[in-house]
């Protein structure tokens, strides 16, 4: 392999299923130097993305350990670019070195500009938990619910809640650990649900009524809500023309 594009993949798949952190290092380091975009003609401005791959690089030392070099990393992504990845990633840098102060300040910067991230909500939360703030903690982490979209999010959310729960209970802690059992049943209430309403409106059938040789054909959403009242009218409409 010697094409920016293919080492670029190379560390990206590294560094997803069956990660091997050290490779993905290795690749992002060389896509680095054979990465196009860092030609830059004399008084242009770089390219948006070309910062991304250090970025990457960054990920890749955290989730090998290499906590120094990570934060190393997002600091000089940062000097070159107001990168809210690189912040989100310094902030849980921060978290793994026990900084929660640090890492919860970096988390509300990007907050301030992009107020849906769900990573930097659950940072949020995970750092105010960590400073024994649990109340604030629960809302921050139903706000991440709130913001995401997808199960793998709400997932992620719940988790956590749980894990926090677990470990205020263990520490004797219940009356604490209440707040955070409310949160998840409203978490969960809402995840069963959003299951169903996915459930009615993948498996109702499709309605075919066939009068006076048309086909009328109604949508998945109407099919859900209004089937009943769709056949009423239907049966009172023959009733009207084979009685009148």
């Amino acid at each position: 392999m010697t094409g920016f594009e293919e080492i670029y993949a190379l560390g990206v798949a590294s560094k997803a299923s069956s990660p091997n952190y050290a490779v993905a290092i290795a690749a992002f380091k060389k896509a680095y130097k054979l990465d196009p975009r860092r030609k830059v003609r004399s008084g242009k401005k770089p390219d948006p993305g070309l910062f991304e791959v250090p970025t990457r690089l960054a990920a890749a030392y955290r989730l090998n350990g290499q906590l120094y070099e990570a934060q190393r990393m997002y600091e000089w992504v940062l000097e070159h670019q107001d990168s809210r990845f690189a912040r989100v990633g310094l902030a849980a840098v921060h978290e793994d070195n026990r900084k929660h102060v640090q890492a919860l300040q970096l988390y509300e910067s990007v907050l301030d500009r992009y107020p849906s991230d769900t990573y930097a909500l659950r940072g949020v939360a995970r750092t105010l938990a960590s400073l024994g703030r649990v109340e604030e903690a629960t809302d921050a982490y139903e706000k991440a619910a709130e913001a995401g979209e997808g199960r793998k999010n709400t997932a992620a959310v719940i988790l956590a809640l749980e894990k926090m729960r677990d470990e205020l209970v263990r520490k004797g802690e219940a009356d604490r650990a209440k707040h955070v059992v409310l949160a998840l049943e409203r978490l969960r209430d809402s995840e069963r649900s959003t299951q169903w309403m996915e459930v009615r409106l993948n498996n109702a059938p499709t309605i075919e009524a066939i009068f006076a040789g048309g086909v009328m054909r109604v949508s998945s959403l109407v099919r859900t809500y209004r089937l009943d009242a769709h056949l009423r009218r239907v049966s009172q409409a023959r009733a009207r023309r084979h009685g009148g």
